[in-house]
């Protein structure tokens, strides 16, 4: 299947980046076909664009690495000279990107929702607020 993906698509798997999961199957079953895939077996909970795959996405602790990244880019912008405008508007339009990502894959809970607002409207100087 995955050579008929390469000819169809044109796309090359990277097998050494790879990583094979499985679910209800059994571990050397996993270990067998890593072995001939030449790509190294996992097992759950992994982490899947910069969140773990396996977890409860209900749950807050799943959402910390993405409150650390968007307080990380806060505190970074901070100490730029940026006019209160040019902040104003990194704030809204990159921040409000940034869980877009994960929330493509996940269903964000309203607690993370409030978490990330308050992120936001505390870092834009209040005459700029709407």
């Amino acid at each position: 299947m995955l050579w008929w993906f390469n000819l169809c698509s044109g796309l090359c798997i990277n097998f050494h980046k790879s990583g094979l999961v499985g679910v209800n199957v059994d571990e050397m079953f996993i270990v067998g076909i890593s072995g001939v895939l030449k790509c190294r077996g996992d097992t759950l909970p992994i982490n899947y664009l910069g969140l773990p795959l396996g977890s409860n996405p209900n749950r807050i602790s799943t959402w910390k690495p993405v409150l650390s990244k968007i307080h990380g880019r806060l505190g970074s912008w901070k100490g730029r000279l940026l006019s209160l405008a040019g902040r104003a508007c990194l704030i809204k339009s990159v921040l409000a990107a940034t869980p877009l990502y994960y929330m493509s894959i996940f269903c964000i809970p309203k607690t993370v929702t409030h978490q990330i607002i308050a992120m936001q409207s505390s870092s834009i100087p209040i005459r700029w607020r709407h």
